[in-house]
């Protein structure tokens, strides 16, 4: 199903243009040269709408959380809940710095992170336009003979619309920070 997506990550990685764009010092990070990583991580959105889609989801926020997100007992809350009142008119999306009109190009080529890839929350009825929303990013990024993992695709959708959404300042773990603080910042049930 996804096989031309990956086929498109993969020219655009192995390209020349692309690989003399990435700075030597990110190139061992597998959104650099792993299409199927790469595949996966921009496809959050659409596994999450294909959920909604099929009604699985009984609460009417939504939350994309990865699965290493929770890889100890300090990144869980102690009550084992998680409730919080986000804004349900917002696309809520986790950021270490506001961003600072860098061109795309070049938070792609040096892996500048500006917003976490771990987690999404949204409701229901916003998953759908993320979904339009990151598969446009993944256009514009290719248009641009460049790929990137969620967190350039995160980027992407935001500066298209950024009405749409609610930034959450949380710590850069590039700089000696836990960034693992969802369910505690983000918490009224501790």
């Amino acid at each position: 199903m996804f096989s031309d997506m990956r086929t498109k990550i993969c020219d655009v990685q192995k390209s020349g243009f692309y690989q003399k764009r990435i700075s030597p010092i990110q190139s061992v990070n597998p959104e650099y040269w792993n299409p199927d990583y790469v595949l996966v991580t921009n496809l959050k959105a659409f596994f999450v709408n294909a959920v909604i889609k099929q009604n699985l989801p009984t609460n009417d926020m939504v939350a994309w959380i990865d699965f290493g997100y929770c890889r100890n007992e300090a990144a869980l809350p102690n009550s084992k809940s998680w409730k919080y009142n986000f804004n349900q008119n917002k696309f809520h999306l986790f950021n270490y710095k506001p961003y600072d009109g860098k061109p795309i190009e070049d938070v792609i080529a040096e892996n500048d992170v500006y917003i976490l890839g771990a987690q999404a929350i949204g409701h229901k009825k916003l998953w759908s336009t993320m979904d339009d929303l990151m598969t446009n990013s993944f256009r514009d990024l290719l248009s641009k003979d460049l790929v990137d993992d969620d967190q350039g695709l995160w980027l992407n959708s935001y500066l298209c619309q950024p009405e749409m959404f609610e930034l959450h300042l949380i710590p850069d773990h590039q700089k000696g920070h836990d960034p693992f603080v969802l369910f505690h910042w983000f918490n009224t049930a501790c």
